[in-house]
């Protein structure tokens, strides 16, 4: 019963809604601040009780369960008479789709019409879906959708957003942008509709791992695309076009299945990626979910009014209209027991939401589907009917108490989505979100008086007992049985956000670690074989493997004895030593001589002026997460002694990235794949780098494909190479440049459009992904395995030097390093910054590998950056080296140990020699010109001399 004014907010018929542009506002509608409900009975999740609630501005400001206690507030409110009805939180509908695109239409229930009807029964908040076209912006998606929401929706709403394609450049940053900047904390895959919004498994695990780092719960529509695809077309061969095809072509087991494979993939690994299964529809399913729950995964499941209410038989009537308005997936099933069942699994907390995937579609929308069911749009209303749907035929039929009826129709979805306890609950300081519920009222469904925007109601004539006798949205009534102009109210929905965490992430810490200390590498140094030796070769290993190519002994497999000895730098499963500094280090205490030794060595008294920075950048912290997840060295940022200080120009700092990698798949696995294997590798680590705030990065020598140089084979690894200007890597690192302003170096094997002739080149993109130039290797070795002059000639183009936004810089690749007169050139040629991006191994040159980019800085004043590969590659078919020794699988080990060098001759530690890793460090250029000048080289180095001399000995040639 309603009193005083309250009468008048029904009585606003005729207030005049203005338009600005094609929404509407209203103005100056009627507001209650102060509202006290009396008498009812408080239904919570947990607990019913007598009691009079108090709103005002808004908000809940008092729930009074002692009927002797004294009220204290102002006289000056509205008092509404709940005797003999329920108080209970406003429903949360979290899966509704008003406005969507899809299947060659519009949905008809828009943000008004869906609000609307969500207010006539009894839900106060509804959570759309943001559906982004394939490769459009995530950002951009979210303003595209919130516009269409602003200033229509009667009550508040919230987003989460789909995830209709995956981009290793895009997509995970956007997931982070939206959780940060916009209060997204839910993102949806589809394992169905193929071609349109489904994304594959590899791509789901990637949403699965963005989402738990970001704090965002992953939801999915689970349903087997292929076996739909493949029951659609079974469906036509016999000629059935109708409706009833539809749930024939995609019946339980093709939900049930993507339902166990969705579940598998969040849980298999570590029971710790937090997923919300949507529309558990049938028994099949929801068994599936029950099996995750009691493995103790982080598994919510939900399921619709209209599983629970309507009747899947209509696919079988004879009336196309009807049988066309049922047309929704997964499809309802057509058992009318599964109705019943599904409402024990909600008592029973199997299922935890209840739901309605609203998505209308009027009768002229569906008959584009009048040929064949595969065009009719899919979805079904749900919004108004979903609480006197599971109020009749749960709480009403005995199978949930009034408290499991608002624990699913509001407070867990509430906690779920982190609305909690702003929302989904009558208590104290909570949104003023209040429903007064007549569990004895009922009404029957009509889509003459539905509050909906379709022609259509899958409930249509059904008598359901429950009924929101008032709607209070913030703190205003916004529906009354009795009168009310809900559209009154139109764009007083607020845009809500969410924050990220939460209560699905409650046991994530305790499942992480009780994983990392259940799951731990078996150390097995100590075991020893009846021959007495220790195997370091993988048991799975396809090929002979070396294990050292540094002495005539190199096939020799260590024994127990040796293996117990390897200091603490080595590695014991491989038999190679881990770096350099792992030796000193360890053998030499901090102190004087340690101070000495690192002065000696790298040019500097115990890495001063080598400082770690790694709070040097803000997303920092992501990158060591990816770098600890992806198994590659990531210690921080280096920084050389700096620049004095001049008055007439600033200082140019550049963060230069290293990386070096092994190969990601063996050498007899598809091209594509190896090459598709090194993308992801390689995008990871690039992305990595930028996060740490890198400016350039370079690449290895050839790092999309194995160094298959030693092999002398053609096939197949002249598939490896590409065009440089618009071949598969080169749009692979354009989007990455482009994506994190940064400028990269990619080093491939070139087949050059004209002639089809191979070259070793360097790519060099700028900062907006344009190509800047390419470089081709200047030297080709023809020693032991470097049989590259098989495969292509020496350089034509000189030495040129790339002006970027973040200094001049050249390229000189691998075996350059050799000949000082190259690395001359490009310092005359003006670079301030030159890569070296390698592949060479341990038995042949390491002990030079040191000096000369490093003398390279030093001579010619600019910033060297020496990277060389990591990892022994092992090939399927034996060769030989033309040394007499046995003919072999692989090439050597490949000993990474990458570093940088300032023009003052300091130089970085070195990477691992058999671990991927990336090198970062601080280049300030303005040291370029202070070191040319205080050294004098060029005024010194007596140039014509030797071009005169050079001059006459080539004649001599």
């Amino acid at each position: 019963m309603l009193r005083g004014c309250a009468q008048r907010v029904f009585q606003a018929k005729h207030h005049v809604l203005k338009r600005i542009g094609t929404r509407y506002f209203s103005p100056s509608y009627p507001i209650l601040n102060d509202i006290l409900i009396r008498n009812g009975i408080v239904v919570n999740s947990d607990r019913e009780f007598q009691a009079d609630v108090f709103i005002s501005n808004g908000k809940i400001v008092d729930v009074i369960e002692d009927s002797n206690a004294t009220f204290n507030h102002s006289n000056n409110f509205e008092e509404i008479d709940a005797k003999g009805k329920y108080v209970i939180p406003g429903g949360i509908d979290p899966h509704v789709h008003l406005e969507m695109p899809f299947m060659g239409t519009t949905s008809v229930d828009g943000y008004m019409e869906g609000t609307r009807a969500a207010l006539a029964g009894g839900t106060t908040c509804l959570i759309d879906f943001i559906i982004p076209k394939k490769g459009q912006d995530l950002v951009e998606a979210y303003e595209e959708w919130a516009a269409r929401a602003d200033g229509e929706a009667c009550c508040d709403y919230s987003f989460h957003c789909a995830i209709t394609y995956w981009d290793p450049l895009t997509t995970s940053a956007g997931m982070e942008r939206l959780v940060k900047e916009k209060g997204i904390n839910s993102f949806k895959v589809f394992l169905a509709y193929k071609g349109s919004l489904q994304v594959l498994d590899d791509e789901c695990l990637k949403v699965l791992e963005t989402a738990k780092r970001v704090g965002a719960v992953t939801m999915a529509h689970c349903e087997h695309a292929d076996l739909i695809e493949h029951g659609q077309q079974e469906m036509h061969d016999m000629g059935i076009y109708g409706p009833e095809g539809h749930y024939w072509s995609r019946t339980e087991e093709v939900e049930a299945e993507a339902t166990h494979r969705m579940i598998t993939m969040a849980g298999a690994a570590r029971a710790s990626f937090p997923l919300y299964v949507v529309h558990v529809m049938s028994s099949l399913a929801a068994d599936e979910v029950a099996r995750g729950k009691q493995k103790g995964h982080i598994l919510f499941g939900e399921t619709l009014a209209s599983t629970l209410g309507a009747d899947g038989r209509n696919y079988y009537n004879e009336d196309w209209r009807t049988a066309a308005g049922f047309i929704m997936s997964p499809p309802i099933n057509p058992d009318p027991r599964v109705k019943e069942d599904m409402m024990r699994r909600v008592s029973a907390k199997q299922i935890d939401v209840v739901s309605t995937d609203n998505c209308t579609f009027r009768t002229d929308q569906k008959l584009m589907g009048e040929e064949t069911f595969t065009k009719i749009p899919n979805g079904v209303n749900g919004i108004e009917d979903r609480l006197s749907v599971v109020w009749n035929n749960g709480v009403r039929a005995g199978l949930l108490s009034p408290s499991d009826f608002v624990q699913a129709t509001s407070t867990q979805a509430a906690r779920i989505f982190n609305l909690y306890p702003r929302k989904g609950v009558i208590a104290k300081g909570a949104d003023a979100d209040v429903v007064v519920w007549d569990g004895s009222a009922s009404r029957v469904v009509s889509r003459n008086t539905h509050h909906h925007g379709v022609d259509f109601n899958i409930f249509e004539g059904q008598e359901l007992h429950g009924v929101a006798e008032t709607t209070i949205s913030g703190g205003v009534i916004k529906w009354a049985v009795v009168n009310a102009d809900i559209e009154v109210h139109r764009g007083s929905g607020q845009l809500l956000t969410r924050p990220s965490f939460g209560h699905a992430f409650s046991r994530v810490p305790s499942l992480d670690k009780h994983y990392a200390e259940t799951h731990q590498a078996v150390n097995r140094s100590g075991h020893v074989k009846a021959d007495n030796v220790v195997s370091n070769t993988p048991a799975a290993a396809p090929f002979p493997q070396r294990t050292n190519t540094r002495s005539d002994k190199q096939d020799e497999v260590p024994t127990a004895a040796k293996m117990s000895s390897l200091p603490l730098g080595e590695n014991a499963s491989t038999g190679h030593l881990h770096s350099l500094e792992s030796i000193l280090w360890q053998h030499i205490p901090e102190g004087r001589d340690r101070d000495e030794v690192s002065r000696l060595v790298y040019g500097a008294p115990a890495y001063a002026g080598l400082t770690h920075c790694d709070s040097a950048h803000p997303q920092f912290s992501h990158a060591k997460e990816a770098a600890e997840k992806n198994k590659f060295d990531l210690d921080g940022v280096y920084s050389f002694q700096p620049s004095a200080d001049e008055q007439t120009r600033k200082k140019r700092i550049t963060r230069v990235a290293a990386i070096q990698n092994t190969i990601a798949l063996p050498t007899d696995r598809p091209v594509i794949e190896q090459k598709h294997a090194l993308f992801n590798k390689i995008g990871n680590m690039i992305e990595a780098a930028a996060q740490s705030g890198a400016n350039v990065v370079c690449l290895q020598e050839c790092w999309t494909s194995p160094f298959f140089m030693c092999t002398r084979e053609r096939l197949p690894w002249v598939e490896f190479a590409e065009d440089p200007t618009d071949g598969e890597s080169a749009q692979f690192i354009q989007n990455l440049a482009r994506h994190y302003n940064m400028v990269i170096i990619s080093p491939i094997l070139e087949k050059d459009k004209a002639q089809g002739v191979l070259h070793n080149t360097a790519v060099v993109f700028d900062n907006k992904g344009d190509i800047l130039g390419t470089h081709r290797k200047n030297h080709i070795p023809r020693v032991c395995d470097f049989n590259e002059s098989s495969y292509y000639m020496e350089g034509n183009d000189g030495h040129p030097v790339f002006k970027t936004e973040f200094g001049n810089i050249a390229v000189n690749i691998c075996y350059g390093r050799h000949h000082p007169l190259n690395w001359m050139a490009y310092g005359l040629n003006g670079a301030e910054i030159v890569f070296n991006p390698c592949a060479t191994v341990d038995g042949l040159s390491e002990h030079l590998w040191s000096i000369e980019a490093r003398a390279a800085a030093i001579a010619n004043n600019y910033f060297s950056v020496a990277i060389n590969r990591v990892g022994t590659e092992t090939f399927p078919r034996e060769f030989t080296s033309g040394d007499g020794k046995p003919a072999h699988h692989d090439f050597g080990q490949f000993f990474g140990t990458s570093y940088i060098t300032a023009p003052t001759g300091e130089r970085t530690p070195g990477l691992s020699r058999v671990k991927d890793g990336i090198l970062l460090a601080d280049c300030d250029l303005t040291l370029c010109d202070q070191v040319k000048q205080k050294w004098q080289f060029q005024m010194t180095s007596r140039i014509p001399m030797y071009a005169d001399f050079l001059s006459d000995f080539a004649k001599k040639l």
